[in-house]
C-alpha cells in the first residue's frame, strides 16, 4: 500500500475513509470524498481516500492527476492500493479486519451504493456495514447520483464517462463529471514540423493502452501559469508524419502564444470534438486543414473564451 500525505494535518489516531477506485472523480466520487472530509472535520480525525486499482488498463485519469483532485476537496492522505492476486483472495472479514481496521485505523467509512468488495466481489455495502459495526466502526453509503446527458437521465458512472470519451461526446461528459474532461502532462520535444509551417504546439504523451479518449481533433482549454488559452488539440497518432508506436500523442496549437512550454507542466482541457484524425497527401494539405481549424476556432471564441 502506497500512502501519500495532501496535507499539513497530524494523524490523531483515527480515520475518516472514503473507499473506491475513485476513477476520473465524478460527480458521484465528489459526494464521498465531500462526506469523507466532512465527517473527519468533525470528528477530529483525519480524512483518508483508499483507492483500489489495477496497474495497467484503461483509465480517465492517471496517478497524478486523481491525486491533485482528490487534494482539492480537502482531503488529508491518500492510500493506493494495487489489486495483486493476494489482495483480491482477501475474504470480506479479511479485509474490515486487515485493512480498514488495523491498517487504515478507521472510525468511519464512506461507501458508494455498489461498492463490492472481497474475494470474488462477494461483500457489498450491506455486508460492509454489518461487518464494521462488529468493531465499532460506522458507515455512511452514498445512493447513486444521477445526471442528465443529451436530454435522458442516467447513474453517473465512470464507465459511462469512458464510454462518451471514447465517443468524443465531450459536451455530454459535463454533467457527469462535473467538469471538463481533461489529461495534464509534461511538455515534450516532437519533430518539431509544426513550426516549419507556422502551426507550433506543445505535446504530452500518454499509453495508448491507457488513454480513452476518442482520436481526432478538440477545440481545447490549454491550462498553464495560472492561464487558461483557447487552442486547437490532435489527439491520435499524427498519421501523416509518424507510424503508430503505442504512444497517444497530444498536440496543441494554441494562437497567439509564442512561449516555450518544454519542461512545463500543462493541462488540456477537452471541450469540442470537431473532426477526425486523418492522413492528409500531403504537409501542404495539413496546414491548409490546420488553418481551417483554426478559423474555426476563433468562429467559437464564446465557447472557448
Amino acid at each position: 500500500m502506497k500512502r501519500i500525505m495532501l496535507s499539513d494535518k497530524e494523524f490523531s489516531g483515527k480515520t475518516v475513509v472514503a473507499l473506491g477506485k475513485f476513477d476520473g472523480i465524478h460527480t458521484g466520487h465528489a459526494r464521498l470524498l465531500e462526506c469523507a472530509a466532512k465527517y473527519a472535520a468533525d470528528e477530529g480525525a483525519l480524512s483518508l481516500v483508499y483507492v483500489m486499482e489495477r496497474e495497467g488498463g484503461e483509465r480517465l485519469t492517471s496517478a497524478d492527476e486523481k491525486t491533485d483532485i482528490i487534494r482539492s476537496f480537502g482531503i488529508d492522505a491518500l492510500c493506493i492500493e494495487l489489486l495483486t492476486q493476494e489482495f483480491m483472495n482477501m475474504s470480506p472479514e479479511e479485509f474490515v479486519t486487515g485493512i480498514i481496521r488495523d491498517s487504515l485505523h478507521a472510525c468511519h467509512v464512506v461507501v458508494g451504493y455498489n461498492f463490492r468488495f472481497g474475494k470474488g466481489r462477494s461483500g457489498d455495502a450491506v455486508l460492509l456495514q454489518k461487518l464494521c459495526t462488529g468493531h465499532k466502526i460506522s458507515v455512511t453509503v452514498i445512493d447513486c447520483v444521477y445526471a442528465t446527458e443529451n436530454g435522458e437521465r442516467v447513474a453517473v458512472s465512470s464507465s459511462e464517462i469512458r464510454r462518451l470519451a471514447s465517443l468524443g461526446r465531450m459536451e455530454d461528459i459535463v454533467p457527469l463529471l462535473g467538469r471538463n474532461y481533461s489529461v495534464s502532462g509534461i511538455v515534450k520535444p516532437g519533430k518539431r514540423l509544426g513550426r516549419t509551417i507556422d502551426f507550433p504546439t506543445a505535446n504530452i504523451y500518454k499509453d495508448a493502452r491507457s488513454f480513452p479518449l476518442r482520436h481526432g481533433v478538440y477545440i481545447t482549454r490549454v491550462c498553464f501559469g495560472g492561464g487558461k488559452y483557447p487552442a486547437i488539440t490532435n489527439v491520435g497518432i499524427n498519421p501523416t508524419v509518424e507510424q503508430d508506436d503505442g504512444i497517444v500523442k497530444i498536440e496543441s496549437h494554441i494562437p497567439g502564444v509564442d512561449v516555450d512550454l518544454y519542461g512545463r507542466e500543462l493541462t488540456v482541457e477537452f471541450v469540442e470534438y470537431i473532426r477526425e484524425e486523418r492522413r492528409f497527401s500531403s504537409i501542404d494539405e495539413l496546414k491548409n486543414q490546420l488553418t481551417r481549424d483554426k478559423e474555426y476556432l476563433k468562429r467559437q471564441a464564446g465557447v472557448v473564451e
